[in-house]
């Protein structure tokens, strides 16, 4: 009977042998940008740009590693890749014949997920991420070539979905998101047989809030 119990104890009080502990995912969205991306100063010139006017849409890659906090909730680090279409002037600039483009962005930060409601083999999950966000894009052509960089902070970006629970330690389904944050520095380099000039520093009052929605497929391995 000691024996027993002893063994109970044990199993009580190392949960890992029972439960999944740690989580990877694999997220792939399409994202669709709105706010701005800058703000007017009609003390230099600048002109104000919609986030839309900038990129029409993004194909996003994250992954999620997470760690289990409690029964139904984890907490860990999520990393993004997402190449960026191009729209308005920079796509028409990359339209035009010995021209070359490429745009992506960059996005690294820390979230908090959990499951608020079990349907048995269906899960409904919501979460909440904050961290950093960086856009690029080059453009070359005629022996020229613009690298252009925009960094900052995004906020916040809510997340919900729905997973089936196809097997014991993998989830797969839907999700939706939205992010919104700000881009406080850039930096613009140009590059030509003639030299190259630079345009950096940070937004100060031409910053402004922009925002990403997002729909896609979300999968986790729970290990």
């Amino acid at each position: 009977m000691r024996k027993l119990l002893l063994a109970a104890a044990l199993l009580l009080a190392v949960p890992t042998a029972s439960r999944a502990q740690f989580g990877l995912g694999l997220r792939i969205g399409y994202g669709m940008p709105g706010g701005d991306a800058l703000k007017a100063d009609t003390g230099t010139g600048l002109t104000a740009f919609k986030y839309s006017d900038l990129l029409s849409s993004q194909t996003n890659f994250q992954i999620d590693a997470m760690f289990k906090t409690g029964p139904s909730t984890a907490a860990g680090i999520y990393l993004g890749y997402a190449p960026n279409k191009l729209a308005g002037t920079p796509a028409v600039s990359c339209d035009t014949a010995g021209v070359s483009c490429s745009s992506y962005t960059l996005r690294a930060g820390l979230q908090f997920t959990g499951e608020f409601l079990d349907l048995g083999i269906v899960g409904l999950w919501g979460g909440i991420g904050t961290g950093i966000e960086a856009a690029y894009a080059t453009q070359e052509g005629g022996g020229a070539k613009i690298d252009a960089q925009l960094r900052g902070w995004e906020w916040a970006t809510i997340s919900a979905g729905a997973d089936l629970k196809l097997v014991k330690l993998i989830n797969a389904g839907l999700y939706i998101s939205y992010g919104f944050g700000q881009f406080t520095v850039q930096e613009v380099k140009l590059t030509s047989p003639l030299g190259s000039m630079e345009d950096n520093g940070g937004l100060g009052s031409n910053a402004t809030t922009h925002n990403m929605f997002q729909i896609g497929l979300r999968g986790m391995f729970n290990l």
